[in-house]
């Protein structure tokens, strides 16, 4: 309000998100006090509310980077974000905006639907969109492609879809039966079906499509992966989770959270015995130099939501609508794939190496080895990398404990090329033979 402006009402809105003041002069000046926590992701891409009618485009965190800026022609109640296009939307109808370039973000199209939107999600052509249990799928701008529809199920009268989201060339959808399609929109025709023994309530794939978690109706948590048809149960998954982020710099790390609560878990393709998802805490050393690890989520401020996950950073948003960033406890003294930070003293990269281990960067981990010398820690870095099959990084390990009889026998090893007779190998090697 200018400072010779007298004010001579002031109201708050029901909900307490308005404070309008009214001055002598008869202007009537409107605050928002709250915003919607309302945004959407697409690989290292955020779109935010900033207003009640505006949407800004963003790249990572970098708020003061370059930003998009679209306005919105309503308040939206939902909203999606592709390589190149922002969708906000209402009820039943979704309004599309191009917003590659800045200053160059437009209304390219606006759909209305036979009934009320539940999710939509883009890729650099096409929109999904979830009604009623039943996915549209359609270009997203009228004048590109054939401009057709194509629903699923194709069985009409279907709707069993539970969630739906389309990641590169591929749409992929679960159903209340427990099926999983992955759909090309190259070849026109599904490509992948999986069959889990529940029905599915959501799914969130990573940015490649590469790998999904999949939550069922008995609230167990599996990650999916489409390549091998593997799916494997994720170890402490919390009982009430919001949404999962797939971190967009590290293919192997996701995060569950809930209100006040961020949990941290790895997904290891090659370890003895298979696959594995387990999560992430403190971590301790073993007698035998095993990893002892006990989940322990990061906790959340009050009011911040976790939008976006890259290399360890939670970007959240507040109810303020003002962006926040904090380091997961998982990856507190690690800075980034590539360093440590400037280190307090060798307990401090005691503390960093067993977190480097625990998120299998076997290169970091040596770095900070090297620098300690242990061989106590070399030991439980060669166990690790056997973990996880990787007998390259064992050897190296091995070899600075220093266990010249180890690394001989890793020698023979290094030319088994299949993993099972690899794994059997490795846990005789731990005395697990009954595993092996």
């Amino acid at each position: 309000v200018r400072p010779e402006a007298r004010v001579t009402q002031m109201h708050w809105s029901e909900d307490g998100d308005i404070l309008s003041f009214c001055t002598e002069a008869g202007w009537v000046y409107c605050y928002l006090a709250k915003l919607s926590a309302l945004s959407a992701t697409c690989n290292n891409r955020m779109a935010y509310l900033t207003s009640l009618r505006e949407m800004t485009v963003i790249e990572g965190a970098n708020e003061q980077g370059n930003k998009v800026v679209v306005q919105t022609d309503v308040e939206p109640a939902f909203v999606a974000l592709g390589p190149g296009h922002l969708a906000t939307g209402m009820n039943n109808r979704i309004w599309f905006y191009s917003c590659a370039q800045q200053n160059a973000s437009r209304l390219v199209n606006e759909q209305e639907y036979i009934g009320s939107v539940e999710s939509v999600s883009l890729n650099s052509s096409h929109a999904c969109v979830l009604i009623e249990g039943r996915v549209y799928l359609h270009p997203i701008e009228r004048n590109s492609g054939d401009g057709k529809t194509t629903i699923f199920p194709r069985q009409e009268g279907d709707r069993s879809i539970t969630c739906a989201s389309i990641v590169g060339n591929f749409l992929i959808y679960a159903q209340s039966n427990g099926r999983l399609q992955y759909f090309s929109l190259v070849d026109g025709t599904e490509v992948n079906e999986y069959n889990h023994e529940n029905g599915i309530k959501r799914c969130y794939p990573n940015q490649e499509g590469t790998r999904a978690v999949l939550i069922d109706t008995t609230g167990s948590a599996w990650v999916y992966n489409p390549v091998n048809d593997d799916c494997v149960p994720i170890q402490d998954f919390p009982s009430a989770v919001d949404r999962v982020l797939w971190d967009s710099v590290d293919s192997s790390i996701f995060v569950a959270t809930d209100a006040t609560h961020v949990w941290t878990f790895i997904y290891t393709q090659v370890e003895v015995g298979g696959s594995g998802a387990r999560c992430l805490g403190n971590v301790e050393l073993g007698p035998e130099g095993e990893l002892k690890i006990e989940p322990a989520p990061t906790p959340l401020g009050h009011g911040q939501v976790a939008v976006l996950l890259v290399d360890g950073t939670v970007v959240c948003q507040q109810s303020s609508g003002t962006l926040t960033q904090q380091r997961l406890r998982t990856h507190e003294l690690l800075s980034g794939m590539g360093g440590l930070q400037p280190s307090e003293g060798a307990e401090r990269q005691r503390v960093s190496f067993k977190q480097a281990l625990s998120l299998s960067r076997f290169q970091l981990a040596f770095k900070i080895g090297l620098a300690l010398s242990s061989k106590e820690l070399w030991i439980a870095m060669g166990r690790r990398c056997l973990e996880c099959l990787d007998i390259a990084w064992a050897k190296k390990a091995y070899r600075q404990a220093p266990s010249p009889g180890m690394v001989l026998y890793l020698d023979r090893l290094q030319t088994v090329e299949d993993k099972q007779l690899l794994s059997g190998h490795v846990a005789g090697l731990f005395g697990r033979f009954n595993k092996a």
